[in-house]
């Protein structure tokens, strides 16, 4: 132990003597930048002074005499270090004298916001030490602490924030008590008392959060409000209860939907399950409402929580006996009553993502069959009808009742994912055999009434009914994670129905969603559908290059979706290529070629990635012959230097251009050489399209420039 008695810091240690700031700023100095043996006397002389017994009546000296922030933290720190070891042994006044300087101090600073913002390392350490004080005065000697925090609120808003922070860090300390078994009783006293304050507490926050425009402030709150729940929860159904007759779950329902708070809201329902299921049943009443907007909100806001709160419904909590997703599929029916079919789908994805929480597959198909229970009910009664009478498929009202069902099913496979199976085979096959009976009524019209008659609603109808049955084949293709089961049960019935159709159909009446729905397929199966390529190539090719060669704007879903088709095909089955005829392979590549002219970004750039794989796959093909591939190579070459330097058509020097490619490949190894050729080709083009051509020569300028620096 070093001697401090000739040391002249020592007189720090002399309480009989008013406290030298100076000297004591200066041995904290020392401590934090000083190195040696002048560090280490600095750091034990200081850890004396913590330690005598009188420190803490050096406290409100330092904080008002010294400026240096480290020494009025270490003035602090002699402060929580008293309330932490040596509070007993203080007298009633002195432990008064102390609360009441620790109170007005962090009055002080958190009433004014920029004194707040500039002390708020300051601010920090008082509150740690309120809260100390707290932990041994509390309800005892400090009764009225929530009455005095509660009416400080109310005089400003950084005071009101600042409160907000000393209420959680204290509710932060009593769960940390309830986590220790040697403090259980006084961890169970603070919380008894918490749960008799909390009806002014609570009001407290109701009020900020009602009248605040300060955001920092609502949020502080509303954590502050969640915490100070959680410590009065542990089975507390009384104070249950007490919610259950304020409008707390509107509140908590109202922030779930504001972005800046609504992670803060889950993360607390995640962790208060007989919470979480009082606010999805007040969504449920909402979904009854009949003011604008709320229904839409109710939906949406049981989405979030679905997916973000999943595992909670399927899960059986505590207190119960069933997962509360039964409960939820048991009353589907009522709680959808009065919802619109988009507000249906909605919480159709709500309860999906619930079942796809479900890690037991077993039980998951049974929630499945439950989850569809009535779509299917009134898809049979349809089928059923219509084995007695098949024109009732073309009914407008039941080709809206198939439409509704179809989207429901849609929204349900991409919340469910693959085991949707069990409820699309139950489905499948009647859906097909719709597809076909609405592609011939729909041709049929055609044939007697020409093109035009795919304008009219109820054409339309049928056609968004075909289009809903290819949406909901290919979304469970691409969530699929078997994919022999997919290519051996239910492709080849879909190439079947979709195939012919659209081959044979009006150009009006092809459905894009064909062509991405094949190219789901095929991306999905890759080579286990290679055999069905040709086939494939053979009903949709022709027709549709027909439709889209006189220019590159009409049909720009068939063209989007083609351009997949084809980068699909090329990318996962390409040795299916090698069958293909010379010619039929060329006009293939050579279509690809041509997306590089769409101004359709997405098309252009299916057509360059779709070449690259052209490419590979002409390596592997033999029957090319070599001036077929050279003539392709050139093609290739002319095409991407006219995207690349945008060359007017107009352009009417081909000569330079073969000039301009010979020297390509001739120069390329003479880098300065291969620079100029290509600058002055660049040159040329910008010049004969009158832009400006300075930019071809900065990187001179700026060699030009260093150099100047240089000299």
């Amino acid at each position: 132990m070093t001697t401090f008695a000739n040391h002249p810091a020592s007189k720090l240690l002399d309480f009989s003597q008013q406290l030298d700031i100076n000297l004591l700023e200066n041995v904290i100095n020392t401590m934090h930048h000083g190195t040696g043996s002048q560090q280490q006397v600095a750091q034990e002389l200081l850890n004396n002074l913590m330690e005598h017994p009188d420190a803490w009546t050096k406290v409100d000296m330092i904080l008002q005499s010294s400026k240096d922030m480290q020494t009025k933290y270490y003035a602090l720190q002699m402060l929580e270090r008293l309330v932490q070891t040596r509070w007993k042994t203080l007298t009633r006044n002195q432990s008064e004298a102390v609360k009441k300087f620790v109170v007005q101090s962090i009055i002080e600073i958190s009433h004014h916001p920029a004194i707040m913002e500039k002390e708020g390392a300051r601010l920090l350490r008082l509150n740690a030490v309120v809260v100390e004080i707290l932990k041994q005065e509390w309800p005892d000697h400090w009764p009225n602490f929530i009455y005095d925090i509660v009416g400080a609120s109310v005089i400003s808003e950084s005071l009101c924030e600042n409160n907000m922070a000393i209420l959680k860090l204290f509710c932060e300390e009593v769960l940390d008590f309830s986590r220790g078994q040697t403090t259980h009783l006084k961890a169970k006293h603070l919380k008894d008392h918490l749960r008799s304050e909390f009806p002014q507490l609570f009001k407290l926050c109701l009020v900020v959060m009602d009248n605040s425009q300060n955001a920092r402030l609502v949020n502080a709150t509303l954590e502050t409000l969640l915490l100070l729940l959680h410590c009065a929860l542990g089975a507390e159904f009384g104070l249950l209860d007490y919610i259950g007759e304020t409008n707390l779950t509107e509140y908590l329902i109202r922030f779930l939907n504001v972005p800046m708070f609504h992670n803060v809201v889950l993360g607390f329902l995640r962790a208060h399950w007989v919470l979480l299921k009082v606010v999805v049943k007040k969504l449920f009443e909402f979904m009854h409402q009949t003011q604008d907007g709320v229904r839409d909100m109710a939906c949406n806001t049981f989405l979030t929580v679905a997916q973000k709160c999943r595992h909670s419904f399927v899960q059986v909590q505590e207190g119960e006996t069933v997962p509360f997703i039964n409960e939820i599929l048991h009353h589907i029916q009522a709680i959808i009553r009065d919802l619109q079919p988009q507000q249906v789908h909605v919480i159709y994805e709500a309860v999906g993502c619930m079942i796809e929480a479900q890690e037991d597959q077993e039980v998951q198909v049974q929630l499945i069959k439950k989850y569809m229970r009535l779509p299917n009910q009134e898809w049979k009664r349809i089928i059923m009808a219509a084995t007695k009478n098949v024109n009732i498929l073309l009914e407008e009202m039941t080709l809206g009742q198939l439409a509704g069902i179809l989207e429901v099913n849609v929204t349900a496979c991409r919340a469910v994912g693959h085991l949707f199976v069990v409820q699309l085979g139950q489905i499948y096959l009647d859906m097909l055999h719709v597809y076909k009976l609405l592609s011939a009524a729909i041709s049929t019209a055609i044939r007697n009434n020409g093109e035009t008659v795919t304008k009219v609603p109820h054409i339309q109808s049928m056609m968004m009914v075909k289009r809903q049955i290819l949406k909901l084949i290919s979304g469970w293709v691409s969530c699929s994670d078997d994919p022999q089961v997919v290519a051996d049960m239910f492709v080849p019935p879909l190439l079947d129905a979709v195939l012919l159709d659209y081959q044979n159909n009006v150009p009006a009446a092809r459905d894009p969603e064909v062509l991405r729905t094949v190219a789901t397929v095929v991306n999905k199966l890759g080579d286990r559908v290679s055999g069905q390529i040709p086939q494939i190539f053979d009903a949709v090719f022709d027709c549709t290059w027909n439709m889209m060669k006189r220019d590159f704007e009409a049909f720009p879903e068939h063209r989007i979706h083609f351009f997949s088709l084809l980068k699909a095909a090329m990318s996962q089955c390409s040795q299916a290529f090698l069958s293909f005829a010379p010619a039929q392979f060329n006009i293939v590549r050579y279509t690809i070629l041509w997306a590089f002219k769409h101004t359709m970004r997405n098309v252009a750039n299916a057509g360059l990635q779709t070449l690259y794989t052209v490419l590979q796959t002409m390596s592997a093909r033999e029957a090319v012959t070599k001036r077929e591939d050279q003539t392709f190579f050139t093609d290739i070459l002319q095409l991407v230097l006219s995207v690349v330097t945008d060359m007017p058509p107009s352009w009417p020097a081909y000569s330079q251009l073969e000039a301009f490619v010979v020297g390509l490949f001739s120069l390329h190894k003479d880098i300065p050489a291969f620079t100029e050729l290509l600058r002055n080709f660049l040159l040329q083009i910008q010049e004969f399209s009158g832009q400006d051509s300075q930019n071809l020569f900065l990187e001179e300028r700026d060699l030009a420039l260093l150099q100047a620096q240089e000299n």
